[in-house]
């Protein structure tokens, strides 16, 4: 499925938005993975120069790629915590 190119600033921002909804979903540890994901995907689609279009929601981007981040590392320390308890000797 295409994304379609954002043509007016307004679908700009909403999309924007839509990105960093996302990456706030993201921070929930191992549901929030799709969330992540979609917001990398989105942040890569919308930093590409669009002709003429500025972005004031450009901020709300560079937040989304950082929570996703974060929730990342949130679902991968919580999965090596369950490894080490599960693997622990007695």
């Amino acid at each position: 499925m295409k994304s379609r190119i954002p043509t007016t600033r307004a679908q700009l921002i909403e999309r924007s938005l839509r990105c960093f909804r996302s990456g706030l979903l993201g921070l929930i540890p191992v549901l929030g993975v799709p969330f992540a994901t979609r917001a990398w995907v989105e942040y890569f689609r919308l930093r590409r120069p669009r002709a003429g279009l500025w972005n004031p929601a450009s901020s709300y981007l560079g937040w989304s790629v950082f929570l996703a981040c974060v929730g990342l590392f949130l679902t991968l320390a919580l999965g090596l915590w369950i490894v080490q308890i599960v693997i622990q000797p007695d």
